[in-house]
């Protein structure tokens, strides 16, 4: 009876006894190189799908999102162009909003606890062909502009059919070739056995710590649930509603994870990330062993990010040397942090030279991206800043008196919503027009406590403000302005 191997075809061996390779090669090192190679286009594939997956999750919300806008409400006997234009104008905000995240979440799966072995991350280009959500909106924001919706609501949706009907095949026929790409990767992934397929029986890792750092973490994470920031956003959407948020106790508690998350909460950690010499840096891992972690390499390397958006450009620098620092101590092990530090004190050329390039390489790349995002970041403020003006300007009447404008084919509850607003003094108005929190803080707390409560609740029924409680206050019927 003939043996059957055909059990074993999932299995991928990268120093398999029979590998043959050319007389001239090292054999060990051609292993190594195998070992490298499989290990990366696993990664490869695993990040692509992953991108694939949230790229998906942006084409549903543009098509949704088209469809909903472009399609007049029932009784409606004549599509508003500046209604349509405002809300195509958020969706063109949120559409490069989406795809700068896709980009960012991206790169940082490429970065993420990446081998030294592998080199520069190339980006996928399937990955990278995305549709230009902004310019098929622009497209659509182009035909409303025009005098083609000026007509009938069936002359409108004719007009309106093409410009949509085009987005949204661009859309679907990219997402056509994404389920085929993400088809092909996952048989091709699913040819191997991997680790991944493979069950942990138990795992146990014990890291040793001083009572005192338990006792200052604890402490720390104390003093931060019992922080309470009470402030009154700046709303970001382009209509005539201001938001205002609430917040308690318990919310600020329930918040907890994503601060620490987003910043350094160990003190030690924090005291690593200012040192700023070589010598300082090891005798401190000495004595905290459990900072050597890609979780606190990680934190200290967003302080630096943070660092540099707020232009402290040598405080980043260190922060990007010290996580660097914890990033190459964490791969190679216990054994060789000592090597390590012997190496980058002694000055060799090798050693130094590639740390110090890593750190300018790692500092370029943040350097670009803060740049990056301050340049789109006051983009989005001047045009922001020039919707208000022209909402202004809109409502500003001849004699310099402000009204919400109204007609014929208004609601009731946008008359309504006028008639509220004509009750108002003027500079009040003015402050909700601008969306100015300064304002509308200042005309608050000239008032009483029951007059401005009672104010809140009328401009949140009409849909002047728009309120976000917490449950809590929710079952108390609280109304707080924070």
């Amino acid at each position: 009876m003939p043996v059957d191997y055909s059990k074993w075809d999932k299995l991928e061996l990268s120093d398999d006894e029979e590998f043959e390779c050319h007389p001239n090669v090292d054999k060990a090192s051609m292993v190594r190189w195998r070992q490298a190679d499989i290990h990366k286009k696993r990664r490869e594939r695993k990040d692509k799908l992953a991108a694939l997956a949230r790229e998906t999750e942006v084409n549903t919300r543009v098509i949704t999102a088209l469809k909903q806008i472009t399609t007049p409400s029932e009784g409606e006997s004549q599509i508003r162009p500046p209604v349509l234009l405002g809300k195509l104008g958020v969706l063109h905000r949120d559409c490069h909003t989406w795809v700068e995240d896709l980009k960012e979440q991206y790169m940082a799966s490429l970065w993420k606890e990446r081998d030294a072995r592998w080199g520069e991350p190339d980006p996928d280009p399937f990955v990278e062909q995305r549709p230009p959500y902004g310019d098929l909106v622009e497209a659509v924001m182009q035909t409303v502009a025009g005098d083609a919706t000026a007509g009938s609501v069936e002359d409108a949706k004719k007009a309106l059919e093409e410009p949509t009907s085009r987005a949204i095949h661009v859309i679907k026929e990219r997402q056509r070739k994404l389920d085929e790409e993400v088809k092909r990767e996952n048989e091709e992934a699913n040819k191997k056995m991997t680790t991944d397929d493979l069950k942990e029986g138990f795992n146990k890792t014990v890291v040793s710590k001083t009572k005192t750092d338990d006792a200052a973490q604890a402490a720390e994470k104390q003093s931060q649930k019992g922080k309470v920031i009470e402030t009154i956003h700046s709303p970001k959407a382009g209509g005539l509603t201001t938001a205002a948020t609430t917040s308690s106790q318990p919310a600020a508690a329930s918040t907890d994870d994503d601060e620490e998350a987003d910043h350094i909460t160990y003190a030690p950690a924090q005291q690593f990330s200012e040192l700023g010499n070589m010598d300082a840096s090891f005798q401190f891992i000495g004595k905290h062993p459990e900072l050597v972690s890609q979780h606190y390499s990680d934190m200290i390397l967003a302080e630096g990010f943070r660092k540099e958006l707020d232009a402290q450009p040598k405080a980043a620098q260190r922060c990007v040397t010290q996580a660097l620092l914890l990033q190459y101590c964490s791969l190679l092990g216990h054994d060789g942090i000592s090597l390590f530090f012997a190496r980058l004190r002694s000055g060799k050329q090798n050693a130094t030279e590639m740390f110090n390039r890593d750190v300018v390489d790692t500092y370029k790349r943040i350097h670009e991206r803060v740049k990056v995002i301050k340049s789109t970041q006051k983009q989005e403020e001047e045009a922001e800043q020039a919707a208000l003006l022209q909402r202004l300007q809109a409502c500003t009447q001849p004699d310099g008196t402000l009204a919400l404008p109204i007609n014929e084919e208004s609601t009731n509850e946008e008359k309504k919503r006028a008639e509220v607003f004509a009750t108002f003094p003027h500079d009040f108005q003015h402050a909700l027009l601008m969306s100015d929190v300064d304002g509308i803080n200042a005309h608050l707390s000239s008032l009483s406590k029951e007059d401005g409560q009672k104010l809140v609740k009328i401009c949140n029924e009409v849909g002047l403000l728009s309120l976000e409680m917490d449950e809590d206050e929710e079952g108390e019927g609280a109304e707080q302005t924070q």
